[in-house]
């Protein structure tokens, strides 16, 4: 359903789904048929966007702190957190389970 909703797609184009989930089949199909009807380069500006929002906080300060400025408005956060601080931060939470495990083996 999700690709007949698309519509056709070029042949050079990719499409990724990294989430689907089966309880609320017609959101997917929502979602396809605004991807078959919107501007390829307004998709494509759409994804560059995300991508580096996605990826500013392993990047240089420049982007954290751009990434930061814009967040604050939406977050009400009145500071950044000191890069150590996000450092811990981001190894507890991909860590968490190793790091746990030396402790409890």
């Amino acid at each position: 359903a999700f690709m007949e909703a698309v519509g056709p797609i070029a042949s050079s184009s990719t499409l990724v789904v990294s989430e689907y989930n089966s309880t609320v089949p017609d959101g997917v199909v929502g979602i396809a048929k605004l991807l078959g009807q919107a501007d390829i380069d307004v998709l494509k500006a759409w994804s560059a966007v995300h991508l580096v929002k996605g990826a500013a906080p392993y990047l240089s300060s420049s982007f954290v702190d751009a990434a930061f400025e814009f967040s604050k408005k939406l977050s009400g956060q009145k500071e950044l957190k000191p890069r150590w601080k996000r450092g811990v931060a981001y190894a507890n939470s991909y860590l968490a389970d190793a790091v746990g495990k030396e402790y409890v083996a």
